[in-house]
């Protein structure tokens, strides 16, 4: 399972003009850092949660509730997809 990484636009090197351009536009907006936590509830997802200006790497807690959160939700929404193919 991937690990939450704390993030400031200087964490990054070898950046493309396009990712430069990315922080820069967020940096306007005063969000210079934080903290991405990869929500993996299966091998065939992944989605990301970003929390602007904190850095949650060492709560444990919030990020195992986070992570099972995104599991059941991601777990319902399959169930009811696969439902949704069974009856069409």
């Amino acid at each position: 399972m991937p690990f939450p990484f704390y993030w400031e636009k200087d964490t990054f090197k070898n950046m493309s003009e396009k990712e430069n351009n990315f922080f820069n536009e967020a940096k306007n907006f005063n969000i210079t850092t934080g903290t991405t936590i990869p929500l993996t509830p299966n091998n065939n997802k992944t989605s990301y949660l970003t929390i602007l200006d904190l850095d949650l790497t060492n709560n444990f807690n919030l990020l195992f509730w986070l992570r099972a959160s995104a599991n059941a939700y991601f777990k319902k929404k399959d169930e009811i997809t696969n439902l949704k193919n069974k009856d069409s």
